[in-house]
């Protein structure tokens, strides 16, 4: 549900369907992760299973993205290094980091990305910051900075940041853009999505999106 602000308020239910979701249900669909293109996990269910999941996937060389939401602390050092994109958002890398890390502005955004990239994340950290975009950190050291895409009313953000994480993967691996490229395009979808009620109904389809300018 949405403030009047357009702001999201979000409340997970992680009971039966995702908590019942094993590290055997996950080798029973292994051929399905071999043959994907890209692997995108979140934490809505129990985290050995996103474990799993990670595993198959690095082993098969499928690129993988962890969007660690809700997020939760002290994850194992062994997870991030089966992440290719780590994608939180402010307060989720706030969490991820502890020991009361802030995120208040961009400069220590970019702390932040590259303390989770020390952590063995295998190619960029991406947080995104709302209105205020998002810093990127890649394994080489480069850093950049983009700003949200303006739009004249936001009505409802519920679902921007997975919106831009879908953006971020069809570029990455649709589009075949380097990880700059592919956050433009995840910027430009969150865009049009924030500009429409609701989750899944406000994911923009291919024909409205103009491939983020690229």
């Amino acid at each position: 549900m949405e403030e009047k602000s357009g702001q999201n308020r979000i409340i997970l239910s992680a009971h039966d369907a995702n908590s019942s979701f094993k590290p055997a249900d996950v080798d029973a669909i292994s051929p399905i992760i071999q043959s994907a293109a890209v692997l995108i996990c979140q934490l809505e269910i129990p985290l050995e299973t996103v474990e799993r999941a990670l595993s198959i996937a690095h082993s098969f060389s499928i690129p993988t993205i962890f969007n660690p939401a809700p997020a939760i602390p002290h994850l194992p050092h062994s997870l991030y290094r089966k992440v290719d994109y780590l994608i939180p958002n402010e307060s989720e890398a706030e969490i991820l980091l502890g020991s009361k890390f802030r995120i208040e502005d961009t400069a220590a955004a970019v702390d932040g990305a590259i303390k989770l990239m020390n952590r063995g994340v295998r190619k960029a950290v991406i947080i995104t910051l709302g209105k205020e975009g998002v810093v990127i950190v890649k394994r080489d050291g480069q850093m950049r900075t983009f700003p949200a895409r303006k739009v004249d009313k936001v009505v409802d953000t519920t679902g921007a940041g997975d919106c831009f994480v879908g953006g971020v993967a069809v570029g990455l691996v649709k589009r075949g853009l380097e990880v700059e490229g592919a956050a433009h395009i995840g910027l430009a979808a969150a865009a049009l999505a924030i500009q429409k009620h609701g989750a899944s109904t406000s994911m923009p389809y291919r024909y409205e999106m103009a491939w983020g300018g690229q």
